[in-house]
């Protein structure tokens, strides 16, 4: 998956338009329902991380939340894409209390 944005950084030092390995159980594929060219909020923890000689791949488990982010154009979840941005915006600028 390419990144196009992170919304707070962590652990690892990735930048936006790179791109990133997600793997999962292959059990869970069909349930993740993933779409190519769709773009997805994926908040994990520190443990989901695994190093890989000097990048890292994302486990996407149990404790993963994952959401579809609405394009611009989704008129149907425009309330939706604004909740979205304001929360990214918020860890942004304030990061989380953890």
């Amino acid at each position: 998956m390419q990144l196009q944005a992170v919304i707070k950084s962590g652990t690892d030092p990735a930048t936006p338009l790179t791109s990133k390995k997600f793997v999962s159980h292959a059990t869970c594929h069909d349930s993740l329902a993933l779409q190519e060219q769709e773009a997805y909020l994926i908040m994990g923890q520190t443990t989901d991380l695994w190093r890989v000689r000097s990048d890292y791949i994302y486990s996407l488990g149990k404790e993963t939340f994952l959401m579809h982010w609405p394009a611009k154009g989704d008129t149907g979840r425009k309330d939706l894409l604004d909740q979205l941005e304001e929360f990214s915006e918020y860890l942004t600028t304030h990061g989380c209390k953890t």
